[in-house]
């Protein structure tokens, strides 16, 4: 990391490598959320989506507000997808999908494909639980763009194909952070 001393005099260069990390943070918020019911076709969320730069490594976060209308019923099955040339890991943190009540009281950690470099686009699907209390679920990693910018962007569906709404609720969130 480069410091410079209070007063001194920027040149050319030094505001040429301060421009190199001009984009450190991204964040998105859903204003509305989204609703699947008895599907298992993973689609794309219509505002969980980020544009990555070139030639740029990021790590990232979706903080998602789950909620399903009934206990033990959907759940929630997600994955990344992304345009051009990329390299993504992704790791999940959850509500448990394999729990008989899958309500907010049996809350136990999940986790699937730890640090997993996937660069076929989408990653392949996590799963988490669902409750008719809102909960958080988790997905984090890396993703390490090619020599074209990368649209990446949530898409997610049902683990199970239930008539009872599986939500992603307004407020979940998806935050990027330059790393290189």
């Amino acid at each position: 990391m480069t410091t410079y001393a209070s007063g001194q005099t920027l040149t050319a260069a030094m505001l040429t490598a301060l421009a190199t990390f001009a984009e450190p943070l991204q964040i998105i918020k859903a204003a509305t959320g989204a609703t699947r019911t008895s599907t298992t076709a993973s689609t794309a969320d219509s505002e969980l989506t980020l544009t990555f730069p070139a030639n740029r490594t990021y790590e990232y976060e979706l903080e998602l507000l789950l909620l399903s209308a009934a206990n033990a019923a959907g759940d929630f099955r997600g994955r990344i997808a992304w345009t051009n040339s990329a390299t993504v890991h992704l790791v999940v943190a959850g509500l448990a999908d394999t729990l008989a009540l899958g309500a907010m009281a049996d809350y136990q950690g999940t986790a699937a494909n730890a640090g997993v470099a996937d660069t076929t686009t989408p990653t392949g699907e996590m799963v988490l639980g669902c409750s008719t209390t809102a909960t958080a679920g988790y997905m984090r990693g890396r993703i390490i763009t090619g020599a074209s910018p990368v649209v990446a962007t949530l898409e997610w569906a049902q683990f199970v194909s239930n008539a009872s709404a599986t939500s992603v609720l307004a407020g979940s969130s998806w935050t990027a952070r330059r790393t290189a």
